[in-house]
């Protein structure tokens, strides 16, 4: 997430991953410094000699050492990775480390001639001439495949060998002999161009060998492979879904063509896979066509030629009569359902990148395995009684499912007496097996025989694992999906807790909530994003921050004289730093030691109270600091929110002396910039004294102001941010909001059929006020902002309109209820949207409680949010309940209305139920009891299956109560 918000190239991004992927396979992800920070120096000396020690042995400049100087080199060595065509070495410039070589291989160039010089691979080394002082490299060394190397840095060498001369002696004569080899090896190529043909030719045919050998490659990662690999996943999806259903429930396969087009795209993928698709090694791009089909022949490939052949084809011909043959053999393809689960990682990961939010996606992938599971526990439950009807032998209607549970359900009156259609034995399937999986509870479906019975005992047992499955993975999902606001609201709670504590005033709350709020949007709560930087390889880190920082310095003049490696040195040395508005960022008349570069935000350099400057992103300011021991001469102060980050005199002229840079240039450029500076700023700073001066021309130009900022603060006093007026007015926004929320769905539920569609004049006058509440929302209501008071019109519509007018329009369309004609029930239904403005208002409330000296912790606060929207959802299900039984089965008699009575043996739809059945008028008379009585038996419907996935002692008696609950039977009766 943080390469994200920072904008790296794609190039970088994927370099990143391969690292990991290789750090990963090679080390178990195990950073091998911070297992070494965990033991005492004794232990890490211990290590360190044993990793290193026969490579140090073997050194030939070093066998002149003792034991213990050899241990102290091997304490000092850094290990270091590289990828694949990472530049070790470059040519040309002025190297501080020395390399050896503990696996992979590294190839020396050189500019001098078109062909390698030498190929380098375990216990060999390069870079050696640094540590006898600064010199400019000879050669470019780069990786040519992964390479894990140990670094040793001249100044760790120079304090090391304190006392051993004989070692620079020998140091130096293998240097020689090193730059001797290479200088033959030139004049060997130079004086006989046909040892270098030769040579280049050889080169040349191996690069074409391998470029014939290896054709166009679908890359992992690409788009196409990822469309390719959803695609599939969807067809197995699909064949996971519909085979067991049709072998379940008999239904004829019309679409066998579009089976073998799907089969078509597995035999395609195969063909993919053998030839076309590269595939990552060790952190290694393999791209050679044998490796590919060696691979895929080792892993994949007899797994996915059984789920490939077409053996159902094969049965179609051979038994033309069976269906059921081919459709058994189709499970066959199931298999490859579990092949693709690792697509859905890798499309999570691509909407991630494009910056879309998983919150909803993780908890949906879970939730869809459960119902897979459970249709796959259906439909095998109905295969039962299939079984057992297929060898009946009746001639009466219906008699051939009796002795199966499809015979009970056509007795409850909940299936037709044939059995019913598929899709409502399908349904009834679904409805045992749900709740028999997730409650380790027998659904509305009881089994009847003996198969059924230990089919339904064999589901509860795999239930128990998947009840605590679904209890384990949903709270993990919950509590991952938000974890790092979570932790960052947490410490956010902290800090107004003790803002609170000590009574710190409005101001400084509003100050610190915008400091926070910004840190969350511009770097997701983290104050420490480089240390995600420092913990990648030194190649890494310097191609994510020239992406990033480097023209910050390239944009200093002061650097122009510097070598693109000292820029990146430089760069990695910068230190970020975030300032909030008002806060001085350097004070005049401080002796400074650094220098500053704004990457975001905007700055005002001023003296004496006078703004001299305005800096805005990529300008730099205290570069006096560096060159000239004397104090600033202005201050800077943030206007805005400000990332910054700083240079330190100490980290410049380290990197200056490491690498023996004159910077006379950059100090004759130093002292021209800064005596302009210092002209110009004398002439803002007269410019300023003159215009304070009356009757004087520029007095009359820049003092103009009327006092109408005043007059305009005066009017909107009553309205600015905590006043008790903005308190009351969202308290009773919220009130209202609330009682809109309960009162809509309850009125078209429960009133009487002459009085539902009657809008009150109560409704009419809260309509109003919220119309009023919008205007003043959208023109009248200040806002706090970075540490003070908006109060222009345009700021504030344009906030109201980023943040809740959508909203609020659509929910005051319910005002039209008012006037127009009686059937306006769904636009009031519009008014149920400003339910999502409830969390808003409760934030608020809580700020206007923290500033009046009563707090209420982030904890309370969510488990508030919590209850509340928990009691509103069951309101609303109650009602959506009742809905369906008064509106939309009208007409049915069998309803959990009508079957809702006090006792057992009574019928539905009768006297004492709570709807009767009218057999003249062919309906049911809504509700026998007063209606309040019909809200609380569909309010603990609604309790019982939110908090259960179960139903109670409400019952499901046809296929549209069914669809969205599930059941659990109960003898018990609470009339």
């Amino acid at each position: 997430m943080y390469l994200l918000r920072i904008s790296v190239g794609e190039d970088v991004l994927d370099k990143v991953a391969q690292y990991y992927d290789y750090h990963w396979t090679c080390q178990g992800g195990v950073v091998e410094q911070d297992v070494m920070d965990e033991l005492p120096n004794s232990l890490q000396n211990a290590i360190s000699s044993h990793i290193s020690g026969p490579l140090l042995h073997s050194l030939p400049f070093l066998s002149r050492c003792d034991e213990a100087t050899l241990q102290m080199v091997a304490s000092v060595l850094i290990p270091r990775v590289f990828m694949p065509n990472d530049c070790i070495v470059k040519e040309g410039e002025r190297g501080v480390e020395m390399y050896f070589v503990k696996s992979g291989e590294v190839v020396v160039t050189s500019s001098a001639i078109s062909v390698p010089l030498r190929v380098l691979s375990k216990n060999d080394f390069f870079g050696e001439s640094c540590l006898l002082g600064s010199s400019v490299s000879g050669a470019t060394v780069k990786a040519s495949t992964y390479c894990e190397c140990l670094s040793l840095n001249r100044d760790d060498f120079q304090q090391v060998i304190t006392g051993c001369k004989q070692v620079k002696v020998d140091l130096a004569n293998i240097v020689i002999q090193a730059k001797n080899k290479n200088s033959r090896s030139i004049r060997n190529f130079e004086k006989h161009p046909k040892c270098l043909r030769l040579t280049m030719e050889a080169t040349s045919t191996d690069a074409d060998t391998k470029a014939k050998s290896t054709p166009a490659m679908f890359l992992p990662g690409s788009l196409f492979l990822l469309l390719w690999s959803s695609f599939l996943l969807s067809i197995c999806i699909y064949n996971a879904w519909i085979i067991p259903f049709r072998l379940a429930f008999d239904t004829a396969n019309k679409s066998i063509v579009i089976d073998w087009v799907f089969d078509t795209c597995f035999v395609l993928d195969v063909v993919l896979n053998y030839l076309f698709i590269a595939y990552v090694h060790n952190g290694e791009l393999i791209t050679d066509s044998k490796r590919i089909k060696r691979n895929y022949m080792a892993t994949r490939f007899k797994m996915d030629m059984i789920s490939t052949f077409p053996f159902d084809l094969a049965a179609y011909y051979l038994f033309p009569g069976t269906p059921l043959i081919g459709e058994m053999l189709r499970l066959l393809k199931m298999f490859r359902l579990g092949r693709h689960f690792g697509t859905l990682e890798k499309l999570f990961l691509f909407l991630e990148d494009h910056h879309i939010s998983l919150a909803g996606l993780r908890l949906v992938e879970f939730l869809s395995g459960v119902v897979l599971f459970a249709h796959w526990a259906a439909c095998g439950f109905f295969l039962f009684a299939r079984w057992k009807s297929s060898r009946a032998e009746c001639e009466v209607l219906g008699c051939e499912w009796e002795g199966t549970w499809i015979q009970k359900q056509i007795e409850d009156g909940k299936l037709p007496i044939d059995g019913g259609a598929t899709w409502q034995q399908y349904i009834r399937s679904f409805n045992w097996a749900l709740p028999t999986l997730v409650v380790v509870v027998i659904g509305d479906v009881v089994p009847i025989t003996s198969p059924e019975t230990l089919y339904a005992f064999l589901l509860m047992a795999i239930g128990v694992t998947v009840n605590a499955a679904i209890v384990g993975n949903v709270a993990n999902i919950v509590a991952n999906l938000e974890s790092d606001s979570s932790d960052f609201a947490r410490r956010v709670d902290q800090i107004r807790s003790y803002m609170h504590k000590h009574h710190l005033s409005y101001d400084l709350h509003v100050r610190v909530d915008d400091f926070t709020r910004y840190l969350w949007s511009a770097h997701g709560g983290s104050l420490s994003e480089d240390d995600f930087v420092l913990r990648l390889p030194y190649t890494l880190q310097t191609d994510v921050i020239t992406q990033t920082r480097t023209r910050l310095l390239m944009n200093c003049p002061f650097f122009d004289y510097c070598t693109s490696d000292v820029v990146k040195a430089l760069a990695l040395c910068l230190k970020p730093s975030l300032f909030s508005p008002g806060e001085i960022i350097c004070a005049a008349g401080d002796f400074g030691q650094s220098m500053f570069f704004l990457e975001q935000g905007k700055v005002q350099v001023f003296s004496d109270s006078k703004v001299l400057a305005t800096l805005g992103s990529g300008s730099f300011f205290g570069e006096t600091a560096l060159f000239l021991k004397q104090p600033r001469s202005s201050s800077v102060c943030a206007s805005s929110f400000c990332d910054i980050f700083e240079l330190g005199k100490i980290d410049l002229f380290n990197e200056f002396r490491r690498r023996d840079i004159d910077c006379s240039e950059m100090l004759k450029l130093f002292a021209k910039i800064h005596d302009k500076n210092s002209r110009r700023n004398k002439a803002v700073h007269d410019n300023l004294s003159e215009s304070r001066k009356d009757n004087t021309k520029l007095y009359k130009m820049i003092d103009s102001s009327d006092g109408t900022e005043e007059k305009t603060r005066a009017v909107l006093s009553i309205f600015m941010p905590g006043s008790n007026f903005r308190f009351c007015f969202d308290v009773i926004c919220t009130a209202l909001i609330l009682y809109f929320s309960v009162a809509v769905l309850f009125r078209l539920a429960f009133r009487p059929e002459d009085a539902v569609h009657h809008v009150s004049k109560f409704d009419t006058a809260v309509d109003l006020f919220f119309i009023i509440d919008m205007y003043l929302r959208a023109t009248q209501f200040p806002f706090a902002k970075d540490g003070s008071v908006c109060t222009d019109k345009k700021d504030i519509l344009e906030r109201y309109m980023k943040s809740g007018i959508v909203i609020d329009g659509l929910a005051c369309l319910a005002i039209f209820a008012a006037v127009a004609s009686p059937d306006s029930i769904p636009i009031r239904l519009l008014g149920l949207l400003r339910a999502f403005r409830i969390p808003h208002f409760i934030k608020k409330i809580n700020d206007h409680l923290a500033l009046r000296g009563i707090r209420i912790s982030l904890a309370t606060s969510m488990l508030s949010k919590i209850i509340l929207f928990y009691a509103l959802t069951n309101h609303w299900v109650a009602c959506v309940w009742f809905i369906i039984h008064r509106y939309m089965e009208r007409d049915v008699k069998f309803t959990w209305a009508t079957s809702d009575c006090p006792w057992d043996d009574v019928d539905p739809g009768s006297d004492g139920c709570l709807a009767k059945w009218d057999e003249t008028l062919g309906e049911h008379n809504i509700c026998s009891h007063p209606m309040i009585n019909c809200y609380l038996r569909a309010l603990h419907f609604s309790l019982t299956t939110l908090s259960t996935v179960g139903v109670s002692v409400v019952s499901l008696f046809n296929m549209l109560c069914t669809k969205p609950h599930t059941y659990q039977p109960s003898s018990t009766s609470v009339w």
